[in-house]
């Protein structure tokens, strides 16, 4: 496992996924992947979004429901889950970031989000891979995030580094089964 999450006594934010449950409520007896996003016009969110499509069936396997959760309204997200291929994910908008807070997903600086490596990057995944750029939306300097959860516990995470990161979402399912 990576770095601490918030302690079981904090209660986890009541949003509605667009299932209408909340993340607790989703995660009893289900291992729930759950991504956060930067913001909807961020080339390495739809990157990650083409990331978790190629591993769909995989994350099938491992009996993980996939929830996607962004700043940008729920009705956006689905839509671009839905050009992603990920018709089965859970989109989940929180543009208030209280779940970014609750879960301590931080804000980057330009390190995190402009060095020369991570817009090499960016400029590979926009233009080489085809993700493009879409309208900003939220706050551009919150950073992505992923936690593995089931019965409201994170059993695992990965905080990024940089936007540019590219986390192993399978292994952090494989390794949340075996806690």
């Amino acid at each position: 496992m990576t770095e601490s999450a918030p302690s079981a006594s904090e209660a986890i934010p009541d949003l509605a996924t667009s299932t209408g449950q909340t993340l607790t409520e989703l995660s009893q007896n289900q291992l729930l992947l759950v991504v956060f996003l930067r913001h909807a016009g961020c080339t390495f969110c739809r990157q990650a979004l083409s990331d978790l499509h190629k591993i769909e069936d995989q994350l099938a396997e491992e009996r993980a429901r996939l929830v996607v959760v962004s700043m940008s309204s729920e009705e956006d997200m689905l839509e671009t889950l839905k050009q992603y291929k990920l018709t089965d994910a859970i989109a989940m908008s929180d543009p208030e970031k209280l779940l970014y807070q609750h879960f301590q997903f931080s804000s980057g600086g330009m390190p995190e989000l402009m060095s020369p490596k991570v817009m090499w990057l960016g400029m590979k995944a926009c233009i080489f891979e085809g993700h493009g750029v879409g309208k900003r939306e939220g706050d551009i300097r919150q950073m992505p995030g992923v936690i593995v959860m089931k019965n409201g516990e994170v059993l695992n995470r990965y905080e990024h580094k940089t936007a540019a990161d590219r986390p192993n979402y399978l292994k952090l399912v494989q390794e949340a089964r075996t806690t």
